[in-house]
């Protein structure tokens, strides 16, 4: 998980997060209130999975 945190997993969370998402806002292609929306569920699913599949098979692997 380590990696996950290093890579910037969760720069989809804010505006501020990524490079990507100043661009996103300052062109208009997305509000704030969306880029935040868009971001907790793209958080959340990602988080979900790593959390559902990526423990077991961690779990499986080491053993």
């Amino acid at each position: 998980f380590a990696l996950l945190f290093a890579s910037s997993y969760f720069s989809t969370i804010t505006p501020q997060g990524g490079s990507q998402n100043v661009i996103f806002v300052g062109a208009g292609y997305l509000t704030q209130g969306e880029l935040y929306r868009l971001g907790a569920i793209t958080t959340a699913f990602n988080l979900l999975v790593f959390l559902v599949v990526g423990t077991p098979w961690i779990l499986f692997v080491t053993r």
